[in-house]
């Protein structure tokens, strides 16, 4: 038996290595295509508050992520799940996958479907840049999904008082209500209002600084608290 199987391998394969094997150049693939092309879907299943995501893996061919599907495999997702822990879950599930499809191939029972052009969505490569949090005008499923979504990377930050401000962790805060982008500190927490919601910016890590509680940081920002800006 003769096949090549390729993972996170962000470039294409020339004809005469896509002909080389009997069998054919697979490619494991961690959303379930032809959803999420590209190099990002673990983030991008997250970004879109999707519930569920998979593997899949598909005969290459020389257009990105296209080729048919060869095996597939969902799974679910919770709402709290970060980045880096979806990462680790599709990387075993992949193992898994992987496997089942060597036992097709040698039981020579593998079959290939055509993916549905129609219902083709993107994954581009993400920039440092994406994790930027837009208080004023995102809602707080938005600003959720994104700090989940880009943990550990690309991570997500703003500014405060023009140092950049990495936010690790956040928490909806019913106590108080502030308009989209109006930043308080109250009871020593770090507050933010959305287009829609409160939030407590609970686990942060200011430029310079170790990451720690919102409550360790406020204790330096007392004396500051009327000048503070926080975008």
């Amino acid at each position: 038996m003769d096949f090549f199987v390729v993972l996170a391998f962000a470039q294409f394969l020339g004809t005469k290595v896509l002909n080389l094997p009997l069998e054919g150049c697979f490619n494991i693939h961690t959303s379930l295509l032809p959803k999420y092309r590209g190099a990002a879907p673990i983030q991008y299943a997250l970004l879109n508050g999707d519930d569920s995501t998979g593997v899949s893996i598909q005969k290459m061919v020389k257009k990105m992520d296209a080729g048919d599907l060869v095996k597939e495999h969902p799974i679910s997702l919770s709402r709290t799940e970060t980045g880096g822990q979806l990462y680790t879950r599709l990387k075993f599930q992949a193992a898994l996958t992987l496997n089942d499809f060597i036992t097709d191939l040698l039981n020579d029972s593998v079959s290939e479907k055509v993916q549905d052009e129609s219902a083709v969505t993107f994954a581009p490569t993400l920039k440092k840049e994406d994790g930027h949090l837009n208080f004023a005008e995102e809602s707080f499923e938005v600003i959720w999904n994104k700090v989940r979504a880009l943990k550990p990377w690309p991570g997500t930050y703003c500014f405060l008082n023009n140092k950049r401000l990495k936010v690790i962790e956040i928490e909806e805060y019913n106590s108080l209500t502030l308009k989209p982008g109006e930043f308080k500190l109250h009871d020593q927490k770090m507050l933010i209002g959305t287009t829609d919601k409160t939030i407590r910016l609970s686990y942060v890590q200011l430029e310079g600084k170790k990451a720690s509680k919102d409550t360790d940081l406020a204790n330096g920002l007392q004396n500051i608290s009327e000048q503070i800006t926080l975008k």
